[in-house]
This record gives C-alpha cells, sequence and structure tokens, in this order.
C-alpha cells in the first residue's frame, strides 16, 4: 500500500544490543485465548485500564525493532505521534470490523509480529523467540507491570506449545456463543471485501514485507481478485459460501480450544463467558485478578447500558450449524443465549 508519508518504520534492529541484557520475564506471560470475534479485544482492554499489566499496541508492532532505543533516546513520544498522523493521513478511525479505536495505543494481537518470522501467526519453535523477546521488551519498558499479557486467537489450540516454551504462563480463556461469532465472522468477510480497508492492508504489508515486494504485490492481486467476485456475485451467494466457510472454521476452532482446555493444567486456566463478562463485568475482572494474584488498580467501572438490538431467529442453515455442534457435544452449557444487546465500544 503506498503511504502518504514515510513514517520511518525500522528496517534495522537498533534493539539488538540493549536487548541483550534484558532478563527473562519474572511472572507469566498471560495469554488470552478465544476464537476470533469472541471478545478478546474487549477483555484485553478491560484487563489493561483494571490491572498492572503491560499489553501489546500497536505502537509496539510497528516500531518493534526500536522499541528499547526509544526509550532510551526519548524518542517513544515522536514515533507514537507519527502513527497517529499516519492513522488520520489514511482515514483510519477505527478497524471497519467494528467500533474499536484506533491509535497508536491500541490493543493488537501478537500473531501479525511472529507472523514476519515465517509466516505463521501461531506460535511455532521457529517464532517463539520473537515471541519472548517481545515479552522482555514490553516488561523492560513498563517495569511497575505485574505480568505481560497478550493476545492471538490464532494461538487457539496452540496453548501446549505455548506452555512448553513459557513454563509459568497462565491462560485467560473466554467464550462467546457461536452463533454470535458465525454471524460476526460473516460480517467480517464481507466488510474486508468492500472498501479500501486501509488497516488490514497495512497490517498485511507489515506481515509480508519481510518476504519481500513480490510477496506484497500477490496478497494484495490476490485480494484484488476477491473483492471483484465479492462484487460481481450476488450477496445471497457470497453470503452462502461464507456461512459454509466460516462455520467450519469455528467447528475446527471450538474442537482446538476444548483440546486445549483438557490438555492444560487447570491451575493455570481461568474461562469466563463473553455475555457474563458484558452484562456485569466487575465480578469477571474479580476473578480474573484472584487468578493472577494481581491487585486490581482500581475498581472496575461497568460498562454503559448497550443498546437493545432485535433478536434474529436462526434461519435453518444456524439451526443445522447449532446443532451439528451439540451433537460434537461442542456447546457448553455455561454458555448463555443470545444476548439481546450490541456489542461493547472500545474503552476510552
Amino acid at each position: 500500500m503506498r503511504l502518504p508519508f514515510d513514517p520511518h518504520f525500522p528496517d534495522t534492529d537498533k534493539d539488538h544490543a540493549l536487548a541483550a541484557n534484558l532478563p527473562p520475564v519474572s511472572r507469566g506471560p498471560v495469554f488470552i485465548m478465544g476464537l476470533h470475534r469472541s471478545g478478546t479485544t474487549f477483555l484485553y482492554d478491560l484487563l489493561r485500564h483494571t490491572l498492572p499489566v503491560a499489553g501489546f499496541e500497536l505502537y509496539h508492532l510497528f516500531y518493534f525493532k526500536r522499541l528499547l532505543y526509544n526509550s532510551r533516546h526519548n524518542l517513544e513520544n515522536r514515533d507514537r505521534a507519527t502513527l497517529n498522523r499516519l492513522f488520520q493521513a489514511l482515514d483510519i478511525h477505527d478497524r471497519s470490523l467494528d467500533a474499536i479505536h484506533i491509535s497508536n495505543a491500541t490493543v493488537e494481537e501478537y500473531g501479525w509480529l511472529i507472523g514476519t518470522v515465517d509466516g505463521v501467526p501461531h506460535i511455532t519453535d521457529r517464532n517463539a523467540a520473537v515471541l519472548d523477546l517481545l515479552c522482555r521488551k514490553l516488561a523492560a519498558l513498563k517495569p511497575d507491570a505485574a505480568m505481560v499479557i497478550l493476545k492471538n486467537p490464532w494461538d487457539t489450540g496452540h496453548a501446549p506449545a505455548l506452555l512448553r516454551h513459557f513454563p509459568e504462563a497462565r491462560f485467560v480463556y473466554i467464550t462467546r456463543n457461536p452463533l454470535a461469532i458465525l454471524r460476526s465472522e460473516v460480517n467480517v468477510l464481507h466488510t474486508l471485501l468492500t472498501g479500501k480497508q486501509p488497516l488490514h492492508a497495512l497490517l498485511s504489508d507489515f506481515l509480508l514485507r519481510p518476504k519481500g515486494p513480490l510477496a506484497v504485490h500477490l496478497a494484495h492481486g490476490l485480494w484484488g481478485v476477491l473483492r471483484l467476485l465479492h462484487e460481481c456475485l450476488p450477496r445471497s451467494v457470497s453470503a452462502a459460501w461464507f456461512r459454509r466457510h466460516t462455520a467450519r472454521r469455528i467447528l475446527l476452532d471450538l474442537k482446538r480450544y476444548r483440546c486445549d482446555l483438557q490438555q492444560l493444567p487447570a491451575q493455570r486456566v481461568c474461562e469466563l463467558a463473553y455475555e457474563e463478562l458484558v452484562a456485569d463485568p466487575v465480578p469477571v475482572m474479580a476473578r480474573i485478578a484472584r487468578f493472577l494474584e494481581i491487585e486490581p488498580l482500581t475498581q472496575v467501572q461497568a460498562p454503559p447500558a448497550q443498546v437493545r438490538s432485535r433478536v434474529v431467529e436462526p434461519n435453518p442453515f444456524e439451526q443445522h450449524f447449532m446443532q451439528r455442534l451439540a451433537s460434537l457435544g461442542l456447546l457448553d452449557s455455561r454458555i448463555p443465549n443470545m444476548p439481546a444487546q450490541a456489542p461493547p465500544q472500545s474503552l476510552p
């Protein structure tokens, strides 16, 4: 993607010498786990505003190679301001997928960073060192933090590998009504194939840049073809394909989610439902704080009442989808019915 100006994203590793002296992370890290569109970002925001933790932001992603250098030479505010100016110039105000506000401090998934190593956005033996370096950098940049907390839905199903590389890790799992996830994912696919989507293009370019210009151009070409097909096909046709594709992926991800919970030590896992978090976050945050053995920074304030939205009855495909999940034992009785409220906004 052609940028309106050069934001000076680092090509060389200015942190190399400084990173060599970083100590290992003493506690954690804490991994927020869950399917895409299950509320991981909302939970991440709540935890960052409630607990003394260090999180991963867009600034840390785009300027990863000089985070320590910037801190040493008081250049962090400069690069944060540059990133905000870039978002403004690209007319990026939210994620377009939802109303999450975008700025240099917006939380992001570490999959975009570790994927630059081997093209895989989840933990592997090849990219684990980068994830470890990220944890050590975040801890160094916020020395008063009790723990580093991270999220990456692509790592759902890879928790045993995370625990192998981070023996002190803890995991907070968030689950959501699969029907809500299905509908949200279908809307996301339609959104990504409509309009320019500059934030997604910026993230994709960052992920592929180490592979060279050809990889970037090929990705944009493929994206263009998909967008053209989406424009030409009737919405009903594309929606039907999106539903089938998304339903298969959710089914697979739910199996991986359950497999994680079966393999992880029970004392390392805390599980909650998105619906209970939205309904009353105060006791949920208190439960997580006790699980992590961290004193909260402040009392959690319940978000403002959400605008009620019309509950849409499941169509035949959605009914079959939920019946299929039930037959496989993938519907947890803890999951409430579809909430009759809009998803929450980003915290201020």
